[in-house]
C-alpha cells in the first residue's frame, strides 16, 4: 500500500515537472494572414495565405546561441492576374524579419497584443536591410508554371504584362487563429519534388520559398 502511494506521488511530481518544463520551454505558436493586393487595368486583385510560426525555447542556452528557434509552416501568396500568369509573393526564410517589419520585434507580448487587437498592419521593408532580410516578400512569376526554371523576378511596382502594367498596391499582415492554408501544391505540380531544397537552374532559389512544413 505504501509503495503504491509513493509511486502515485512520484507520478504526480513527474507530471508537474513536465508541465512546468512545457510552460517554460514548450513551443509558442503564432499564425498570421498575409494579404497582397495588386492594381490592374481590370481592378484590384487579391491573394492571401495563412502561415504559422513556432518558437521553441532552448532549455540550456549556450554562448552565442539563440534563446529560441523559429520554424514555420505555410506557403507563398498566389495572386491571379488578368493575363493568366499568377504572381507569387514568396515566403521569408526567417519569420523574425516579417514580424520585425510589421511590429518592430517578435516578442511574445508584442505578438499576443497584435492577436488580441486584430489589427491589419502594412508590411514595409526594414530600412537598411538587404531585400532577402527586409521582411518584405520577393515577387516572382513563371513563363510556364510546370517549369520552375522559367521563373522571373518582377518589380512589384511595375509588373509587365501583355494586358498592361500591374503594380503591387499593398502587403499587409494580421495575427490570426485561422487554419494554415495549403493551396500552392494545387497550382505548382513540382512542389515536393525537390524536398524543400534548391531548385536547379533558378540561381539558387529554394523550394522552401514556396512552401514550408506539411
Amino acid at each position: 500500500m505504501r509503495l503504491r502511494v509513493l509511486l502515485a506521488i512520484a507520478v504526480l511530481i513527474c507530471a508537474f515537472i513536465g508541465y512546468e518544463a512545457y510552460q517554460r520551454f514548450g513551443p509558442s505558436i503564432y499564425r498570421y494572414r498575409i494579404v497582397v493586393t495588386v492594381n490592374t487595368p481590370e481592378g484590384v486583385k487579391t491573394g492571401a495565405a495563412v502561415r504559422e510560426v513556432q518558437y521553441s525555447r532552448a532549455i540550456i542556452k549556450l554562448p552565442e546561441s539563440a534563446a529560441a528557434v523559429a520554424t514555420q509552416e505555410g506557403e507563398a501568396v498566389i495572386i491571379d492576374l488578368p493575363d493568366g500568369r499568377p504572381l507569387f509573393a514568396l515566403l521569408s526564410t526567417d519569420p523574425y524579419d516579417v514580424f520585425q517589419a510589421a511590429y518592430g520585434n517578435d516578442r511574445p507580448e508584442t505578438l499576443n497584443a497584435a492577436l488580441a487587437a486584430g489589427r491589419v498592419v502594412p508590411l514595409k521593408p526594414i530600412p537598411g536591410r538587404i531585400p532577402a532580410q527586409s521582411g518584405y516578400p520577393r515577387f516572382v512569376r513563371f513563363r510556364d508554371l510546370d517549369d520552375p526554371s522559367s521563373i522571373e523576378d518582377v518589380d512589384p511596382k511595375s509588373i509587365q504584362s501583355t494586358g498592361g502594367k500591374y503594380a503591387v498596391r499593398t502587403v499587409t499582415i494580421q495575427m490570426t487563429s485561422a487554419a494554415v492554408t495549403h493551396q500552392i501544391s494545387n497550382r505548382l505540380a513540382w512542389i515536393g519534388k525537390f524536398e524543400g531544397g534548391y531548385i536547379p537552374n533558378t540561381n539558387g532559389l529554394c523550394e522552401c520559398s514556396f512552401k514550408m512544413g506539411n
